[in-house]
């Protein structure tokens, strides 16, 4: 009677060691290759057109371009919110929201102008109220606050949170108001 052959594909140690080190690697290669293509892209934003003015309501508004430049080579941006606080003091600033946001994807190595329009209403931290009304805010900060999605061919990133200031807007001198205040974050 013939003896059966005796298997020769049971592994050592040693090839199983290796094989997971092998799957570690391209699991940690892919890892790597997906978050450098699904990363934020290299966003900028500015502050133009900075003034303040009434409106058709009688109401009194800031008004402001928010410049978005989007300084990356081949990554796509589009906005979901668009938030501001405009700071005009160390304990009084406005909110502003951005009611129409672009519709489309913004290309790379784009700039982007949205208009702004804020109603002026102060809201004091330290007094805890809020009141209407006009005391010339002058040099203010803005915070802008931005939620955004990336996009590298069909691949698109998870909602992001930009947070950027800028300093030394001022809304009340009409010989800066065609100025461009860089933000920073």
């Amino acid at each position: 009677m013939a003896s059966s052959p005796r298997c020769c594909c049971r592994w050592s140690t040693k090839q199983y060691v290796v094989a997971v080190l092998i799957v570690t690697q391209a699991a940690t290669a892919i890892g790597v290759i997906f978050s450098v293509l699904l990363s934020p892209a290299h966003i900028a934003f500015a502050i133009a057109n900075a003034k303040t003015g009434g409106g058709p309501d009688n109401k009194d508004y800031y008004y402001f371009t928010l410049v978005s430049i989007n300084t990356s080579p081949r990554t796509t941006v589009k906005y979901k919110a668009i938030n501001f606080e405009i700071w005009y003091s160390s304990t009084g600033w406005s909110a502003a929201q951005v009611d129409t946001l672009p519709g489309q994807w913004q290309p790379p190595q784009n700039m982007t102008n949205i208009d702004v329009k804020a109603e002026y209403w102060r809201y004091d931290v330290v007094g805890k109220n809020s009141c209407r009304g006009w005391s010339s805010p002058n040099v203010s900060l803005v915070a802008v606050i931005a939620e955004a999605r990336f996009k590298f061919g069909q691949l698109i990133s998870r909602p992001y949170t930009i947070r950027v200031t800028c300093p030394s807007v001022n809304f009340d001198d009409p010989n800066i108001s065609n100025s461009l205040f860089n933000c920073t974050g």
